[in-house]
C-alpha cells in the first residue's frame, strides 16, 4: 500500500491495524509505503477486510483512512502440475531469519532441505556437481562428532513429509539459497539436486528497548535488577568499570562486551524481569551496570545501549571480622562445609586440614600460616615460570562473602578442622584463625561393586588409517574401559593409574586418589576410553555406590598393552559410539542439529581438516605430585 503525507510532522508516525487476523506483518521500514503478509486462502469463497492507515502525530488529532483488501478463493481447482521433485516456499522473511516449507513430489522420499548463504554454498559446494561429494564429507564429519555410525546417522537426520522449519541466526541483507535432495541411508541422491528458492533477508535495524535498573552496591558486589520494556526480548547484562570507557562510544562499549565474551555470552542472555548479583567488583570504584539488547542466534546486538552508574562501597576492617563456621552431612570420606564471616566485604582464606598435621606445624596461628603459605608456594613454583606473580596465585586461594563446598576424600574416623581467616594480598594473616572440629564417620562397607575391565585395545596409527575421523592417536594405544556393575552400584568412577600403584602406594592411598581423581556419572557416559602407550603396566581402578551414599570395594587390575595383542581396528567403533553422549538418541539428534547452515566469515568449514594429527602431549611420569596425589592418565 502506498501513501503519501503533505505537510508531515517531524514526529510523525504511521500505523496500520486490521481485524482480519489473516492479515499480518506490517513492514513500514520504506517511507511511503506499507508492506503486509497474506495467508493463503484454502476456503472455497472469497474473503475481505479493511486495513486502516493512520497517520499520529503531536500537534493535532490523527489522521486515517482505510483501503478494502480482497482475497479470492482457491476453490476446488486442483494445483498446477509440478514434475519437480520438490516445492519450496519461503515466508516471514526478516532480518535474521525466515521460514522455509518444503513439500516433496514423493511424501515417502527421504530427503534434505539446507538453508545456507550464496557465498558459502559457492565457497564449500562450489558447483552442483560436487554436492554429492560434499554432503558425504559433512555428513560423514557430523555422524562422528555425534558418535553414530554413519548409516544410522543418516537414518536420523533424514526427513520425509513436508517440513516447515524456522530458520534464525541468518545474517541480515544477504543473499540465501534453499536447496532439497532425496538421500539414501548410503547418501547416494534419489532425486536431482534441487536448489528451489533464492532470496535476500532484509536490513537490520536496532529495536526501541529500553530498561530501567535498581542497583544495590555492597563493596565487592552488587545486586542488580533490570527491567526492560519488552519482557519478550533477549538481552544482556554486564558491569563495567566507568574508566574502562572512557573516550569510548556506546558502539564501542558494546562491541568490546562482545568481543570479550565470543560465544560464551550467549549464556547470559536472558528476557524478562532479571535479578543479578555482580560479584569481584573492586571496592569504593565506579561502575557502570550496562544492559543491551541482543540475539544470540544472529550473534548481534539488537538495541541501544543503557548505563546505569553505581560505586561500590568500602571494605571493613579485617581484623574484627569473626567467622560463623558449621560441617554439615559428615560422612568416612566427604563432609558439606559453611563459612560464613560476618563481613561480607573482606577476604580471606578457608581451608579444612586434619588435626594431627595442625598439631604437628606447631598447633597454633603460626603453624596456619606455614601450612596455607606452603599450599600457595606449591601452586606458585609450579606457575611461576609462566609470568604469574605471587600475588595473582593468592587471588586464586581467597575469596568474600559466604563460602559452601564439600570437602572430600577425607580420611574415615579421623579429626579434621575446618578454618578460615581474614588475609591481605599476599595471604599474611589478618585475623585470629577461626577452627571448628570435626569427626568423620566409620567406613561402612557395601557390596555395591563395579569392575573395569579391558577387553580390547586399539593401535592409533590402524583407526586412523581404518577412518580418519579417529586420528589424533597415532602412536598411543587405544584402550575402551567396559563396566560391568551388580545390582546394587547405582553409581560407579574410574581411575587409570601409570604403573602398579597399589603395589607401591598401598589400597587405602589408591582408594582415595580414585576418589580424588574421577569424575562420577560414569555410568551415564557409557564406555570410557584413554589414549595411553604401550608396553606400560597401567592400574585401573573403579569404585561403586549404593543408593545409601556408601562405597563399595575397589576394583584394581593391572594391564600391560602389547601391540601383539591389538584387535580389528574396525571394532572400535562400537566403543566411540557408546562413549558418545548422543548415541542412539535420534530425536535428540534432530534437535539439537537439525541443519548444517554454517558461515565461512566466522566459522570453520563444516568438514573437518583430518590430514595432521593432534598432539597428545607427554603422559606424566610415573609416582605422586607434590601435594602425595597419584598421577593417572587422561581421559581424552
Amino acid at each position: 500500500m502506498a501513501y503519501e503525507i503533505v505537510n508531515p510532522s517531524e514526529n510523525g508516525d504511521v500505523l496500520a491495524h486490521t481485524e482480519a487476523d489473516w492479515i499480518t506483518d506490517f513492514d513500514y521500514s520504506v517511507f511511503g509505503e506499507v508492506k503486509f503478509l497474506v495467508e493463503e486462502n484454502i476456503g472455497k469463497d472469497k474473503r475481505e477486510s479493511v486495513i486502516f492507515l493512520e497517520y499520529e502525530y503531536s500537534e493535532g488529532e490523527s489522521l486515517e483512512f482505510g483501503v478494502k483488501i480482497v482475497q479470492e478463493a482457491a476453490g476446488d481447482l486442483p494445483p498446477e502440475p509440478d514434475d519437480d521433485p520438490f516445492t519450496i516456499e519461503v515466508y516471514e522473511i526478516g532480518a535474521t531469519s525466515a521460514k522455509v516449507k518444503t513439500t516433496p513430489l514423493d511424501m515417502e522420499l527421504t530427503y534434505t532441505s539446507q538453508l545456507m548463504t550464496k557465498a558459502d554454498f559457492e565457497y564449500q559446494v562450489g558447483d552442483v556437481d560436487n554436492a554429492q561429494q560434499w554432503l558425504r564429507e559433512t555428513f560423514e564429519y557430523m555422524a562422528y562428532s555425534y558418535g553414530m555410525t554413519f548409516y544410522d546417522f543418516m537414518k536420523a537426520f533424514l526427513i520425509s513429509g513436508v517440513e516447515d522449519y524456522p530458520y534464525t541466526g541468518l545474517l541480515p541483507e544477504t543473499e540465501h539459497i534453499v536447496f532439497a535432495v532425496g538421500l539414501d541411508y548410503e547418501c547416494n541422491f534419489t532425486t536431482e539436486f534441487y536448489i528451489g528458492a533464492n532470496f535476500f533477508t532484509m536490513e537490520f535495524t536496532l529495536t526501541d528497548l529500553s530498561f530501567t535498573m535498581d542497583v544495590v552496591p555492597e563493596a565487592r558486589t552488587a545486586f542488580v535488577v533490570t527491567t526492560p520494556s519488552d519482557m519478550t526480548a533477549n538481552y544482556v547484562v554486564f558491569p563495567i568499570m566507568q574508566s574502562d570507557c572512557a573516550g569510548l562510544s556506546d558502539e564501542d562499549i558494546i562491541q568490546s562486551i562482545i568481543d570479550a565474551y565470543s560465544m560464551f555470552i550467549e549464556v547470559y542472555v536472558v528476557y524478562g524481569i532479571n535479578e543479578r548479583n555482580f560479584t569481584g567488583l573492586e571496592p569504593d570504584t565506579d561502575y557502570y551496570a550496562l544492559a543491551f539488547g541482543f540475539e544470540p542466534s544472529a550473534f548481534m546486538y539488537t538495541s541501544n545501549l543503557h548505563k546505569e552508574p553505581f560505586t561500590t562501597l568500602n571494605t571493613g576492617d579485617p581484623t574484627k571480622v569473626t567467622f560463623d563456621i558449621s560441617a554439615d552431612r559428615i560422612s568416612a570420606y566427604f563432609a558439606d562445609i559453611t563459612v560464613k564471616p560476618s563481613d561480607a566485604s573482606v577476604f580471606y582464606l578457608y581451608n579444612v586440614i586434619q588435626k594431627s598435621l595442625y598439631e604437628s606445624y606447631g598447633g597454633d596461628k603460626d603453624a596456619l600460616q606455614r601450612y596455607s603459605d606452603e599450599l600457595i608456594d606449591e601452586l606458585y613454583q609450579d606457575y611461576v615460570g609462566y609470568g604469574y606473580t605471587w600475588e595473582e596465585i593468592v587471588e586464586q586461594f581467597y575469596v568474600a562473602g559466604e563460602t559452601t563446598f564439600t570437602a572430600e576424600c577425607l580420611v574415615p574416623e579421623t579429626e579434621y578442622y575446618v578454618w578460615a581467616a581474614t588475609c591481605d594480598e599476599q595471604g599474611v594473616f589478618l585475623s585470629e584463625p577461626a577452627l571448628v572440629p570435626f569427626v568423620t564417620e566409620q567406613h561402612v562397607p557395601s557390596d555395591a561393586y563395579v569392575p573395569g575391565i579391558v577387553d580390547e585395545y586399539f593401535d592409533g596409527y590402524e583407526i586412523a588409517e581404518y577412518n580418519p575421523l579417529y586420528g589424533g592417536y597415532q602412536g598411543m594405544v587405544v584402550v575402551p574401559i567396559v563396566y560391568e556393575p551388580n545390582d546394587s552400584a547405582v553409581d560407579w568412577c574410574v581411575s587409570v593409574f601409570q604403573g602398579d600403584v597399589v603395589a607401591m602406594y598401598g589400597e587405602d592411598d589408591v582408594f582415595l586418589s580414585t576418589l580424588e581423581s574421577s569424575q562420577w556419572g560414569q555410568n551415564i557416559v557409557g564406555i570410557p576410553t584413554f589414549a595411553l602407550m604401550y608396553d606400560q603396566p597401567y592400574t585401573v581402578t573403579t569404585i561403586a555406590v549404593d543408593e545409601d551414599g556408601n562405597y563399595g570395594e575397589m576394583y584394581h587390575q593391572v594391564y600391560t598393552m602389547t601391540k601383539d595383542g591389538v584387535a580389528p581396528p574396525e571394532n572400535v567403533d562400537y566403543y566411540f559410539n557408546q562413549f558418545m553422549p548422543y548415541s542412539g538418541y535420534p530425536e535428540e539428534l534432530k534437535r539439537v542439529m537439525p541443519k548444517i547452515m554454517c558461515h565461512k566469515e566466522d566459522k570453520p568449514d563444516c568438514v573437518a581438516d583430518t590430514s595432521e594429527s593432534l598432539d597428545m602431549g607427554e603422559l606424566p611420569p610415573i609416582g605422586k605430585d607434590s601435594s602425595g596425589k597419584i598421577i593417572k592418565a587422561d581421559l581424552f
